[in-house]
């Protein structure tokens, strides 16, 4: 992503699938330049599989369907590398019934091959998403977290390409990572990279997320083909300053998007129709202490 060249699409709204219609259709030449030809591959975030308001809802995933479909795509899936049970995740969030509605396809992660990949310790990485035959969509919502201040667009991919294997515990050697968690990110960022970000943000998270916050009605969804820059601009919509997710700006200095707010355009509403102030996760002030 040339920097300075970044459209970053904001939409308020009362209805969760019409917001990321608007939003989506806002860069829809960009989009259909850049998937045509692949396969659509589109990675909720199911951090936990029985508890709603930290994940993905399915209204967000078939509105992202819908939108690729209307466009000719045929070729789409789903996939996901949740901690727990992948599958279970997909039947307690109702992503079942799009395989028959849609004819889309539902794949566990951890159950298809990885490629060891190495970002300071040796962890398996999907191989699905290293594939560049695959237009990566992250679909997550906007969240406050316990280890890194807040989980956007990029994290989802990042973190969740790392597959379970044959360790449950494998995606805590991202934790457990050279330099940290937040440059351990940036690493995997060399590697696995969304096409397309969609931040969902009809309820987010603020408090002890990535799980255990409390949801906010906030209305609003960020879609742009620069994933760092859907992150910058979700930034300021929680009013969470710009220098405070190190692993962002690891990602920046790689030039692997913008991150100067004066750079990215940004289409539809305005920041200040949706900013609100969201609390921190409890041990924030100990995550700024480790973060360089």
């Amino acid at each position: 992503m040339k920097r300075g060249s970044s459209k970053v699409a904001l939409i308020k709204g009362g209805d969760r699938k019409k917001n990321i219609l608007k939003a989506l259709n806002l860069i829809k030449n960009g989009i259909v330049r850049e998937a045509k030809g692949k396969t659509i591959l589109i990675k909720p975030n199911f951090v936990v599989v029985n508890k709603q308001k930290a994940t993905t809802h399915v209204k967000a995933a078939e509105a992202v369907i819908e939108f690729f479909q209307k466009l000719g795509f045929k070729n789409i899936v789903i996939a996901e590398s949740s901690a727990g049970n992948t599958m279970k995740a997909f039947e307690n969030y109702g992503f079942l019934g799009l395989k028959k509605k849609y004819g889309v396809e539902l794949i566990d992660l951890n159950k298809e091959p990885s490629r060891d990949t190495n970002i300071g310790n040796i962890v398996p990485v999907a191989r699905r998403l290293l594939d560049k035959s695959n237009f990566i969509v992250s679909l997550a919502m906007p969240k406050t977290h316990n280890a890194v201040l807040v989980t956007l667009s990029l994290k989802n991919i990042l973190m969740g390409s790392v597959t379970r294997g044959l360790i449950l515990n494998t995606k805590m050697r991202m934790h457990r990572a050279k330099n940290g968690i937040n440059k351990t990110i940036a690493r995997m960022a060399s590697y696995v990279y969304p096409d397309l970000a969609v931040l969902d943000g009809y309820t987010s998270m603020e408090g002890n997320g990535p799980c255990d916050g409390d949801t906010l009605k906030t209305r609003f969804v960020i879609a742009s083909l620069d994933a760092l820059a859907a992150d910058r601009v979700c930034l300021e919509c929680m009013s969470i300053p710009s220098n405070y997710p190190a692993y962002l700006i690891y990602i920046y200095k790689k030039g692997l998007g913008e991150y100067d707010l004066t750079n990215i355009a940004i289409l539809g509403n305005k920041i200040k129709d949706v900013q609100r102030k969201f609390k921190f996760h409890e041990n924030y002030k100990k995550q700024l202490l480790c973060y360089r």
